[in-house]
């Protein structure tokens, strides 16, 4: 019994413990922004993904809860330049998902005509093996974040890649995102977040962007956010389910070490 309380308190003091400084100001802000960790730094939260600082110029984002859902994603974050007002950073990104497999042993009778399905023309139709999709994307662009006082604007754009997983890439887009992060004082944040995709190789469809905007305050080493979100679910990856709401609630946790 003792022990666990034991164990209990240091949990408690580990995770709710402050941090060397608090927000003193937004250029220490990374999610959504071109700053990167410093070198051994770690973030990691619920809906945000996990990044880890592996040089002073350069952070790796993943998302661990897509991982989990079999779609391998990593990023790459690259300081190109900053000071205490601006940074430019050159950003890597690639995603695939392993779930949504296309299932094997599908039946030849899909087929329309008799040309196409011979079985069809008496008896059990064959069952053949469809192959298998595992679509993903590739993501390359640049961005940059310019902070005075407590306000902080980010603007990026670059390249997207989609492919299917059986094929070479099939439709390309051009990315783009803005973000505004105010502070209200050392330990209240707001958070504004729009992600969006322009088609470039299919008549320049114009994708519904997703905007976010969120609360969030600093306990120590966490932090709690909550807020709304209007458009696709964030979360790139995550079954369709997901994205059945035009406007939904905002929840996250998330950890700075």
């Amino acid at each position: 019994m003792r022990t666990h309380l034991v164990a209990t308190l240091l949990v408690a003091g580990f995770v709710l413990a402050p941090p060397a400084r608090a927000w003193d100001r937004p250029t220490e802000l990374v999610h959504g922004t071109a700053r990167v960790l410093e070198k051994g730094e770690m973030v990691v939260g619920i809906l945000s993904p996990l990044g880890y600082g592996i040089h002073e110029r350069v952070t790796i984002f993943t998302h661990p809860i897509i991982d989990l859902l079999l779609t391998p994603n990593a990023w790459l974050r690259v300081d190109i330049w900053s000071d205490e007002t601006w940074a430019v950073a050159g950003e890597l990104g690639y995603q695939q998902s392993f779930l949504s497999v296309t299932s094997l042993g599908t039946s030849a009778s899909s087929s329309s005509t008799l040309d196409e399905n011979p079985a069809l023309a008496g008896g059990d139709a064959p069952r053949v093996d469809a192959p298998a999709e595992y679509p993903g994307y590739l993501q390359a662009g640049f961005v940059a974040s310019f902070a005075v006082r407590m306000l902080q604007v980010t603007l990026g754009a670059g390249y997207e890649g989609r492919f299917s997983g059986k094929d070479d890439l099939s439709e390309v887009f051009l990315y783009y995102r803005v973000g505004l992060d105010l502070l209200a004082d050392e330990r209240n944040l707001v958070m504004m977040r729009v992600l969006g995709d322009v088609g470039l190789n299919k008549g320049n469809s114009f994708e519904i962007p997703t905007v976010s905007l969120l609360y969030a305050h600093e306990f120590g080493r966490l932090r709690l956010g909550a807020g709304v979100a209007a458009g696709s679910f964030p979360l790139k990856g995550l079954p369709d389910k997901f994205d059945v709401w035009p406007v939904y609630p905002w929840l996250d946790l998330w950890w700075r070490f």
